[in-house]
This record gives C-alpha cells, structure tokens and sequence, in this order.
C-alpha cells in the first residue's frame, strides 16, 4: 500500500509496510543485558540505525534468573509478611484485651475496696461506741473482783525467743517465788475483800 507525503513542493510516495520496518525496535539479549537497535526513518527518508547499550547492574542479574523462581520468591514473601501482619495484629489485640480486662478488674478491686473501707468504718464507729473503757473497768473491778496487781506481783524476765508470742509459756523458775499455798491463799483472800 502506498502513501503520499508532502514536503513543501515536493510530494513522494512512500511505502507503508517499508516505513513499518523501518521505525522499529530490536532487542538483543546478552547475559541479561538488553542492548536495543533501534531503526528509524528521518524526515528526508534516510534510514537511520541507533545502538543503545543496557548499563545497569542489577537487572541484568534479575533478568538470568527465570521468571517462575521470581513469582514464587515474591508470593513466599507476600505469604511471609501476611502472616507475620496477622500475628502482630493478633498479639496486639490480645494484648488489648488482655489489658483492659486487668483495668476493669482493678477498678472492680477498687470499689470494693472502698466499699470495705466504708464497712470497716462503720463497724469501728459501732464498737466504738459499744465499747466504753470505764463501763468495762466498772464492771471488772466491781462485778468480777478482778484487782490491778501492785509493782511486786509483777514477774518481768526476757525471753531469747521473741519471734513468736506464745500465750500459754511458762515463767521461768527462777523468777517465780517458792511459797506456801496457804499464804498465798490467804493473802489473796485478803485482797479480795479490801484488807
């Protein structure tokens, strides 16, 4: 098929299937380098021929290796990273969970607190008041008989096991006075009733 091109006076017939092979491309591969040759027609109808030389590093190497390894290196990464994404996400919201979970038991523990505080308040308040120190002597001394000891009936020793309070210890018998029941019965008879 032909074509008419006109340049100023001048009109030409050009050949289209001649000025397809003519702006063309070709690429020559060579261990990974894609050196093009290009073919170009000028406006005067010269056939020109351009030499482009690939001078990267890195693609040449990428380009020898085949292209079903790097689907599969690209699609192990993708798997890789989705998984590693969903793991941290779900430790994070476990983690979240897990946090706020402990916040409200904390703040359950704390109203309780306060609630056993309020409690606890009112029931000193009510013992307090229940409790009256001198009604307690009154009766002590004056319903039971029960009199304060004097300075001498006081044993005083110190123990080497101080650790634990032991109600039920023995005095030692060195501290405790030897004397005989009757005295002794008799004095406290006589303390009892004031004499």
């Amino acid at each position: 098929m032909k074509q008419y091109v006109v340049h100023g006076n001048t009109v030409r017939t050009v050949d289209m299937e001649e000025l397809k092979t003519a702006n063309d491309t070709v690429t020559i591969e060579q261990r990974g380098h894609r050196n093009q040759l290009r073919l170009y027609r000028t406006r005067t109808g010269q056939i020109q021929v351009e030499y482009a030389e690939d001078k990267s590093v890195i693609k040449p190497i990428l380009r020898c290796i085949p292209a079903v390894i790097i689907d599969r290196v690209c699609y192990t990464a993708l798997v890789i990273s989705l998984v590693v994404i969903f793991f941290s996400s779900y430790q994070c919201v476990k983690l979240d969970t897990l946090v706020s979970t402990k916040l409200t038991g904390i703040e359950q523990r704390r109203t309780e607190l306060e609630e056993l505080k309020l409690q606890n308040g009112e029931l000193k308040a009510v013992i307090d008041s229940a409790v009256n120190p001198d009604v307690i002597y009154r009766e002590a001394t004056q319903l039971y008989g029960m009199v304060a000891p004097d300075n001498s009936e006081i044993i005083t020793f110190t123990k080497a096991d101080t650790g634990y309070v032991r109600t039920w210890d023995d005095i030692p018998s060195g501290k405790v006075k030897e004397e005989n029941i009757a005295v002794m019965l008799t004095n406290r008879i006589l303390k009892f009733f004031g004499k």
